[in-house]
């Protein structure tokens, strides 16, 4: 008697510790910590609320590099492959790390892996921002140094002008002929557009950090997407999912604007007698960097109280009760078992016949995607010659307008409307013949190279002109190479002040400028161009950018309902993982290979190329237009194989209710539908009907 009831002691406690336990899970706290205050916070839209916000500062932090790419060519004398190359540093550290983080996002405790990941993107931040620091001496004000070879009357000439003008460096017409270049003497401490002694150091710090930042963007994606859809209605998961990645779209554009207002101040936040347009202006690059990296290490701290699950139904508590019931029979496993798993999983995704085309058509998507991103500002400034301030402003406000309005849209209309899978394929599809139609208009949407006085681009080696004023420029023996541009008062642009004949410089620009006419005088940078195309693209630009962003949360929906419950985490990784290893990481690289054809002009210095001066503003549009338009145009011809296999598809996995049992598995059913007592029932007849399943359908389960 004494071991039976010890026996059922045993059996009632055990209930009461396991439903402790999972009341415990579903708390808002930290350990033991867990107010009866913070229960309230324990929903999806807290949640939502609150990753919102982190979510925004990494997406900030991710995209802001791609808005200083001017900057940084100018400071450490990069080329575009070299900037593209750092770009992509970012999507390393992410393909080490994305699919066993994807693997483990149901295994772990999401919310604090997530808050960890935003602190690994603020250290990278303030990673980055060192760069800066290391080299900040070679920024100040410079002074010349004059080799004893040069003779007195040229070398106190050029030495005077320096001392008077140090952050102008720009070639003035000098009666002396210009002696050979030195190259055991530096005239400066620092040279705009040339590699100096940091550059190597600031490549590698600025990289090492977008390789951290790429490991703390590993399990972000898959998490957050897991999370949400194990813890809301299946119905739901695109409204919440589209919430977050809608806010996480303003990331691109607050870069952008923020970007454009950092580039208005000098990058040693000393005040300076240049103006932003003037080609010898740094803007201060770092800051941004510095004060995004810290607040989103603050921003982590709220995401560590949410609990590993949300409150769910009866009918979901029972069903996480029954499958802990059978991890416990199975017993642990172990990690050979694990592998194996991973290997069924992974084949099972492999040979799915609608997931793996869809994530070919992303891929080629991202391949534009990711270069339009990075480089976009650089052609803004080449295409239509506007600073790179402005250039990033106006990225940042066509993203606020275009990128988060369409992801909403997307995510909305999927919810609303309850899409078939079927059927937002072929919304994809249409928006993807939309978009390729009007993104090929790109091509007329630009403007031309500016004619540029001292300078000619006829034939491929461009050869430069002494045509204009030819007696006037030979007195000056300017250099060939040393590019500087300027705008005349007679509203012509020069190659440099010496080609305009200009002996003078303050900080109101040039003056003495022989060769523009009496009292000529010149500023800094080219001529305002009478080219009135910017404002077509730009709207252009905002209508694909809507369309393209649209299309986002049909397609996750597609990656969802395309696979199994089982595999859907995994799912969601690897495809982040590929569409990173083929779109994200070579795009930067690719494109940047390419901008760099379309250099007309190297800054160099003894032999050693720094960051291209001069851009062929035709070619530029041409290959960007062209290489969109062949990507998109692949992307259809792979999204209509996509459909063609999606109407073949008959299990996809919607979530639906299952129908009730047949009549002779009436007694089948399982313990947990059993136990349920339905309101109306009255329990003397069902004795009497146990055998007469057609009688049991009247009553309501």
């Amino acid at each position: 008697m004494e071991e039976t009831e010890n026996l059922r002691a045993q059996a009632e406690e055990r209930p009461m510790s396991r439903k402790k336990e999972d009341r415990s899970d579903t708390q808002c706290g930290i350990g033991s910590c867990k107010p009866s205050a913070l229960r309230c916070c324990a929903t999806m839209c807290t949640f939502v609320a609150v990753y919102s916000i982190s979510g925004l500062l990494t997406s900030v932090l991710s995209v802001y590099i791609a808005s200083q790419i001017t900057t940084l060519e100018k400071q450490f004398g990069l080329s575009s492959t070299q900037t593209g190359f750092i770009l992509s540093c970012n999507d390393i550290g992410y393909l080490s790390t994305t699919l066993i983080a994807s693997y483990l996002a149901q295994k772990v405790h999401i919310p604090r892996v997530l808050a960890a990941s935003t602190v690994l993107y603020g250290i990278s931040g303030i990673i980055c921002s060192l760069a800066y620091f290391i080299s900040k001496d070679s920024l100040k004000i410079p002074e010349i140094e004059v080799s004893s070879s040069v003779n007195d009357s040229g070398g106190d000439q050029i030495s005077q002008y320096y001392t008077n003008n140090p952050t102008f460096e720009a070639p003035m017409c000098s009666i002396e002929e210009l002696l050979p270049e030195n190259c055991t003497t530096h005239v400066s401490k620092h040279t705009i557009g040339l590699p100096n002694e940091y550059s190597i150091l600031a490549v590698a710090l600025i990289g090492g950090g977008m390789i951290l930042q790429g490991v703390g963007k590993a399990p972000r994606y898959s998490m957050v997407s897991t999370y949400i859809d194990d813890n809301v209605k299946r119905t739901q998961t695109p409204l919440y999912v589209g919430i977050v990645s809608g806010v996480g779209v303003f990331g691109p554009a607050i870069a952008f604007a923020s970007g454009g207002i950092f580039s208005t101040i000098y990058v040693t936040l000393e005040d300076v007698n240049i103006h932003p347009r003037h080609p010898s202006w740094i803007g201060a690059w770092w800051l941004g960097f510095l004060i995004y990296g810290i607040a989103s290490i603050i921003s982590a701290g709220p995401l560590l109280f949410f609990p590993r699950r949300m409150k769910k139904g009866d009918d979901e508590e029972a069903k996480r009760t029954m499958q802990k019931q059978k991890r416990k029979a199975k017993g642990k496993l172990i990690w050979k078992k694990r592998f194996f798993e991973f290997l069924q999983t992974l084949r099972r995704l492999l040979t799915n016949p609608v997931y793996m085309p869809l994530i070919a058509a992303v891929c080629l998507t991202l391949l534009g995607v990711s270069s339009s991103i990075s480089f976009g500002p650089k052609y803004l400034e080449v295409e239509f010659f506007v600073p790179t301030w402005k250039a990033n402003i106006l990225q940042g406000v066509v993203g606020i307008l275009t990128a988060s309005l369409g992801t909403v849209m997307g995510g909305v209309v999927t919810t609303k409307f309850k899409l078939h899978p079927v059927t937002c394929v072929k919304i994809v599809l249409v928006v993807y013949l939309v978009s390729t139609g009007l993104g090929s208009l790109n091509f007329l949407f630009g403007c031309y190279n500016p004619d540029i006085t001292g300078y000619s681009r006829s034939g491929s080696d461009p050869e430069f002109s002494r045509n204009d004023s030819k007696s006037c420029v030979d007195a000056c023996h300017c250099d060939p190479t040393s590019y500087f541009p300027i705008c005349g008062s007679n509203k012509l642009n020069y190659f440099s002040p010496c080609y305009a004949g200009c002996s003078e410089a303050d900080e109101k620009g040039f003056h003495g400028c022989s060769c523009i006419g009496q009292n000529g005088t010149a500023t800094a940078g080219l001529c305002d161009s009478n080219c009135n195309m910017l404002a077509p693209y730009l709207v252009l630009n905002a209508v694909t950018n809507l369309l393209g962003t649209f299309n986002m949360m049909p397609i996750f929906f597609i990656y969802l309902r395309s696979v199994k419950d089982e595999d859907k985490a995994f799912a969601i990784g690897l495809s982040a993982f590929m569409s990173t290893l083929l779109g994200w990481f070579p795009g930067p690289v690719i494109f940047g290979k390419l901008v760099d054809t379309t250099c007309l002009l190297w800054k160099s210095s003894c032999g050693n190329i720094g960051s291209c001066a001069m851009y062929d503003a035709d070619l530029f549009r041409y290959i960007k237009s062209g290489y969109e338009t062949i990507l998109r145009s692949f992307t259809i011809l792979v999204f209509i194989v996509v459909l063609l296999k999606a109407r073949k598809k008959k299990d996809w996995n919607l979530g639906e209710p299952m129908a009730l049992p047949a009549e002779e598995n009436i007694l089948f059913l399982e313990e947990k539908d059993l136990a349920k007592t339905p309101t109306d029932w009255d329990p003397n007849p069902i004795y009497k009907v146990k055998f007469q399943p057609k009688q049991l359908k009247s009553f309501k389960y």
